[in-house]
């Protein structure tokens, strides 16, 4: 690893993003809460989804950036990108696990049936999506194996052009459909091809399709085969982007009839996005402090159990503290500061020799 590698992966304002793209994470879930339905609009399905294609870039980063540039991946890079995906695989269960525990309480109090547990595992094995939000963990689980196979064989561009192909096919399929729907309508062939694709996968939101292409270009930033942009316009392109990709969702809007579930973080726009937002972060220098290494770890915690803290607001006496209610960003706000607090705790408690086990879910 050169020297400008290491000082910018030890430059806390990755950590500090990284906790910011949380907060927006919850926004998504909770929902803005405003009354007005074209901020909510503004704030759930423009501002917050740039953060998790910025989580699938600089966890390519970060995991490239102890690799040495090459063009075939080989021992011992090879054994530390499998490593990754062994922590990233271990969380996954893990955190299935807790879901297991949680939903059964849910089955005996409403009396599921065979079938409801049936599609649980089914969800969680098949599409990653033991809990909504845990199909970042599967899709980037998907990516970090895919290149961990095929950098064996072929260089990070080549996987990065592949990545392309299926980012710009999953948009196809949804959410800009729109432009070829006729087609696939006129033909049984290409119609049965799409319904099946949807009745297995339901979206493009995945690993192949998804997160492949933001991991790989934060593997080739990592590495050094990208550099990111040194220009002093930089925050304006990334301002640009970032307006183009506001403009793409409202199209994308008005095409899909308001139905968000259909182009939610798809956007061809966020990928130069994502590329010049990190080569605007990586010119600001901040000094290391510990309390910055908590704020990485609280990221993660957030990500991963908000959703249960919501699901214990939803249970709440209190009707402006209910997802759907105009909160004015109560809910969403709430909702993290428990998971910052929680998270808090759980650093804490994990660094006890007996609770060290709480270190496996992060």
């Amino acid at each position: 690893m050169n020297e400008n590698s290491r000082q910018s992966l030890e430059n806390p304002i990755w950590d500090v993003a990284k906790l910011i793209m949380s907060f927006l994470v919850v926004c998504v879930h909770t929902g803005a809460g405003f009354p007005n339905e074209n901020v909510n609009f503004f704030l759930e399905q423009w501002a917050a989804r740039f953060a998790v294609p910025l989580f699938f870039c600089l966890a390519g980063y970060f995991l490239f950036s102890k690799t040495e540039r090459g063009e075939r991946l080989t021992p011992p890079d090879a054994d530390t990108v499998k490593k990754y995906w062994l922590r990233i695989l271990r969380m996954y269960v893990l955190w299935t696990c807790v879901t297991i525990v949680v939903n059964a309480l849910n089955w005996i109090s409403s009396r599921a049936c065979a079938r409801d547990i049936l599609l649980f595992f089914t969800d969680s094995v098949l599409r990653g999506h033991s809990m909504y939000h845990f199909w970042y963990l599967s899709s980037l689980m998907v990516a970090v194996f895919l290149l961990w196979i095929l950098h064996r064989f072929m260089s990070l561009r080549t996987i990065w052009a592949i990545a392309l192909v299926f980012f710009l096919f999953g948009l196809i399929w949804q959410p800009h459909f729109y432009l070829v729907r006729g087609a696939v309508n006129a033909d049984p062939v290409l119609s049965g091809l799409y319904d099946f694709l949807c009745r297995v996968f339901e979206s493009p939101r995945d690993g192949l399709c998804f997160a492949l292409v933001f991991v790989t270009l934060g593997a080739r930033l990592g590495t050094g085969e990208i550099r990111p942009c040194l220009s002093k316009s930089v925050w304006f392109f990334a301002a640009l982007f970032c307006a183009l990709s506001f403009v793409e969702m409202w199209w994308l809007r008005l095409q899909n009839n308001g139905d968000n579930a259909t182009y939610g973080a798809l956007q061809f726009s966020l990928l130069p996005a994502a590329y010049f937002i990190y080569s605007a972060l990586v010119r600001i220098r901040m000094a290391p402090r510990p309390v910055y290494r908590t704020l990485r770890k609280c990221s993660t915690l957030i990500y991963c159990i908000h959703p249960y803290i919501l699901s214990v607001f939803d249970r709440l006496p209190f009707g402006m503290l209910k997802r759907g209610a105009a909160s004015y960003g109560l809910l969403w706000v709430c909702v993290f500061a428990v998971s910052f607090f929680v998270s808090l705790v759980w650093i804490r408690l994990e660094k006890n020799p007996k609770m060290r086990f709480l270190k496996m879910m992060h």
